[in-house]
């Protein structure tokens, strides 16, 4: 059953019900589930999905052969000598039905004939131009699909009609895979796996979330690369340098300029490689509520939780992973520092949660953003955050606190939160403030809420339940 994915299904389906050759570009880092949903969508379809493999062209085209037989079934069918051939011959074995063809990692097709792109487009330009072909080019490496679909340089780019880049499924999205699990260890879990179904897809109800996390990391399945860019290694130069900024990251050191000075690099040398990994899909930029991505403050960070949990814990205690397994270094390091770790992760579940809510109506609000904010008090110019900002009309805010730990929330904190959002904007009409907390909230600060209908509070199983 695919989990997730409902937006991306709608827009190949609104593919599939156009007439004519169409063509979709799928991207997306590896597990991240771009195979089961061409294979779902494939299901009821008169469709063929071909895997292209890392041989050269001659095996790639008698796998499309293979494929052809089967699908057709045409055991006899001879191999064919060219890919003009065999798309022809597919489309006109197809009759007047919608024909879906998926070539999955499309770009090992490129690598291996450097003829391929330019044979691709012309057949379709020619011989399949009047076509009722639907095809489907899929890559879990953004770089190469860039490079032999999307980029300007691809001599395919003018052909695609859409493009769609698979992202890890948020905490409630990805929520269908822990089911059986606490809220407190379904957020564990997810920090530590992040939302890519193929491997969200190995949590096991049973087993704890430290057996959980000794199966996947050590157990049959280690030899899996668990480092990120394991899958690039044929695109990047210098992997040591991506490797030491991703830890740098990881330690804390988001901005480029405090990245340059622990990495001993020029902040230019810095932004071009941190651009990079952007492209990748590893890490993502995040400004300040109300800034675009360019400025000073721009922040960047792990796009995935489970890439900032390998660099945060594991990057460097692979070796004793394999030796050891996981119990000895989850109690000695990662127990002790979970509660800070998972601070950010809460902040993301509390801003989609707090975001969903206006949605629905269950806040009655309006608004086209929720987001974080940070910057200068301007009256004591003291750096100040807020985890959630969201502006829900003219002269009205919202502004919400995120606490990840035991300890309840009190009348002090929300104090706190008015004090921040003044930093923010001082001259409000309208206030609201949201706080949410693993430990809930004193009986004070619960009181006042009750009669203060502007102050809402949520605890950790009302946000995990959604």
């Amino acid at each position: 059953m695919l989990i997730g994915r409902e937006r991306e299904f709608a827009e190949l389906g609104r593919l599939y019900a156009m007439p004519g050759l169409r063509m979709a570009a799928v991207s997306g880092r590896k597990g991240v589930g771009k195979t089961a949903l061409l294979r779902e969508f494939c299901k009821d379809k008169n469709a063929v999905f071909c895997p292209a493999l890392r041989r050269n062209a001659r095996r790639n085209l008698e796998r499309f052969t293979e494929v052809l037989q089967l699908a057709f079934q045409e055991p006899l069918l001879p191999p064919f000598q060219n890919w003009t051939d065999a798309l022809t011959w597919l489309v006109s074995h197809s009759g007047e039905r919608r024909q879906v063809l998926v070539l999955d990692e499309f770009p090992y097709l490129a690598q291996a004939d450097p003829g391929f792109l330019a044979e691709l487009k012309q057949v379709l330009k020619d011989a399949l131009r009047e076509s009722n072909l639907l095809l489907i080019l899929s890559g879990g490496n953004q770089l190469a699909m860039e490079r032999t679909v999307l980029g300007p340089e691809s001599p395919l780019s003018d052909l695609v009609s859409s493009t769609i880049r698979l992202e890890p499924l948020s905490f409630f999205e990805a929520r269908p895979f822990l089911a059986g699990f606490s809220p407190s260890e379904q957020v564990q879990l997810y920090g530590a796996l992040g939302g890519r179904p193929g491997f969200l897809s190995l949590v096991q109800p049973e087993r704890s979330v430290l057996e959980n996390l000794q199966y996947i990391f050590c157990g049959p399945w280690h030899l899996q690369p668990w480092e990120p860019l394991a899958d690039f290694r044929e695109e990047i130069r210098e992997p040591v340098l991506y490797n030491t900024l991703l830890g740098a990251i990881a330690e804390g050191a988001t901005q480029a300029r405090s990245m340059a000075d622990l990495v001993q690099e020029d902040v230019p040398k810095c932004m071009k490689y941190l651009r990079v990994l952007c492209r990748l899909g590893i890490l993502r930029r995040e400004a300040p509520y109300g800034e675009d991505g360019g400025g000073r403050r721009t922040r960047f960070r792990f796009a995935d939780p489970q890439d900032r949990f390998w660099y945060t814990y594991l990057s460097e205690s692979e070796p004793e992973l394999l030796q050891d397994g996981m119990a000895r270094l989850w109690e000695n390091h990662i127990v002790p520092d979970l509660d800070r770790y998972l601070e950010e992760i809460f902040a993301k579940v509390g801003m989609a949660f707090v975001a969903e809510e206006i949605r629905c109506g269950r806040i009655p609000l309006e608004c086209g953003l929720v987001s974080r904010w940070w910057g200068a008090d301007p009256v004591s110019r003291e750096h100040v955050e807020l985890d959630l900002v969201a502006e829900v009309g003219r002269g009205a805010h919202l502004f919400g606190m995120c606490r990840w730990r035991d300890q309840p929330i009190d009348l002090k904190d929300l104090g706190t939160l008015s004090r921040n959002g003044d930093a923010f904007c001082r001259d409000r009409r309208e206030t609201w403030y949201v706080l949410l907390c693993r430990g809930g909230f004193t009986d004070g600060l619960r009181a006042f809420a009750a009669a203060e209908p502007h102050v809402l509070l949520y605890d950790l199983e009302r946000i995990v339940s959604g």
